[in-house]
């Protein structure tokens, strides 16, 4: 199910790193989107003297084609769009 028709009660509660990621395609060549394999980037930034602001941004590997579609074996860090941002005061 795609993460923004899940009730918003779930949506506020749970995480996902793509929700639903349709592939487009250019012919026979994947040019973006689709489901790979991913990770969490989290980073932890002071802000002031004892808060700080953590972001949370989800990445991806996406593998690069040729025109005809033949993967070149060469890949490319790419994000998703639902980067979260949390401030922490203390």
């Amino acid at each position: 199910m795609q993460f923004d028709l899940l009730p918003l009660e779930a949506q506020e509660t749970h995480w996902s790193a793509h929700g639903d990621a349709p592939e487009v395609w250019e012919g026979a060549k994947l040019v973006s989107s689709g489901k790979h394999y991913g990770f969490l980037e989290v980073e932890d930034i002071p802000s002031g003297t004892d808060d700080y602001e953590v972001i949370m941004t989800p990445r991806y590997v996406f593998p690069l084609m040729d025109d005809t579609g033949v993967v070149t074996g060469e890949f490319e860090q790419r994000q998703y769009d639902n980067v979260v941002t949390i401030l922490v005061e203390r």
